[in-house]
């Protein structure tokens, strides 16, 4: 077993249709923008498990990652408010964008917005995810900046919220609570002793950057 800090593949989810101006508003309550990124997030269930998604349109349309969808066509999202609805497979970008995009059959859903301009490094954001199972967590933390990460094609934006197994596809929020990536990727570490071995995550984590996502979206 491998007992260095590894690679790992995390799902998560996010969405674009909907896209917001970056003009500076008043202040929002902290808790009004929590519940609205929670709103607009989904668990995705499918063959091999589970991971995260987001909603970015009115009519049911969910971005996640394109390795959460693997080869399923259909899937079941779950809401924060426990609701179960059946999902289909719209689309699946090819490599190296991690993207796909699912479309719920029915239910009332509140798309994100996607904010147009890039995150800037040492902005706070926080993350909303399934994490290891549990419910709709969100994490704090800040945009470190643009990298380029060993295993993959394309810059990704170098969070230090944690993040984990089940969050790949989930969304990446600014304090405004738009969209500004998807995550899908870090590097954890693994401890070991008799009784098991657990990750532990590093806070090297990556997400998709909402400039990328609008790009593939329009065309």
């Amino acid at each position: 077993m491998i007992r260095m800090a590894i690679v790992g593949l995390f799902i998560a989810v996010v969405g674009v249709f909907a896209v917001a101006g970056d003009a500076i508003r008043a202040p929002v309550a902290q808790d009004t923008i929590y519940q609205r990124a929670l709103d607009a997030s989904v668990k995705i269930t499918f063959s091999r498990g589970y991971g995260s998604g987001v909603v970015i349109s009115d009519a049911g349309v969910i971005v996640t990652n394109a390795h959460v969808c693997g080869t399923d066509n259909e899937f079941t999202v779950v809401t924060v408010d426990g609701v179960s609805v059946k999902a289909r497979l719209l689309w699946k970008s090819a490599a190296p964008f991690d993207l796909c995009l699912i479309e719920a059959e029915e239910g009332d859903w509140n798309a994100v917005k996607i904010r147009t301009s890039p995150a800037v490094p040492g902005e706070a954001a926080f993350a909303v995810g399934n994490p290891m199972g549990t419910w709709f967590s969100i994490t704090w933390g800040h945009v470190v900046g643009l990298r380029q990460p060993r295993h993959q094609q394309i810059p990704s934006y170098q969070i230090d919220l944690e993040i984990g197994p089940g969050s790949s596809g989930g969304g990446l929020f600014d304090m405004q609570g738009r969209l500004i990536g998807i995550t899908n990727s870090g590097i954890n570490t693994i401890a070991c002793s008799p009784y098991g071995c657990v990750r532990i995550p590093l806070g090297f984590n990556y997400a998709l950057p909402n400039t990328a996502l609008l790009k593939l979206l329009v065309r």
